[in-house]
C-alpha cells in the first residue's frame, strides 16, 4: 500500500479556486471526498483529481496537473 500526503483544506481551496468556506461546506454535505484524520479534514489527491474530473468538461482538467505536483511547487506555480 502506497500511502499518498493528504491535502488540508487549504490546499484543497486553492486548487479549486474557491474559499475553504466553501470546501468545508462541500465536504460537510458529502459533495467532497474526505478522510477524517482526529477533527481535522483531509483530502486525497486522487480523489480530488477524480472529482474534479467527473464535474470538468474535458478541456477544463489542467488542475489535475497541478494536483499531481509536490505541495512546494502547487504554491509556486499559484503566484
Amino acid at each position: 500500500m502506497v500511502i499518498e500526503r493528504l491535502l488540508n483544506v487549504n490546499d484543497v481551496a486553492g486548487l479549486l479556486g474557491v474559499s475553504i468556506h466553501t470546501v468545508y461546506a462541500w465536504a460537510a454535505r458529502g459533495q467532497l471526498p474526505v478522510v477524517k484524520v482526529g477533527t481535522r479534514t483531509m483530502f486525497e489527491s486522487r480523489e480530488i483529481q477524480r472529482w474534479v474530473r467527473e464535474r470538468s468538461r474535458p478541456e477544463a482538467t489542467a488542475v489535475e496537473g497541478v494536483l499531481e505536483q509536490p505541495p512546494s511547487k502547487c504554491a509556486a506555480s499559484s503566484s
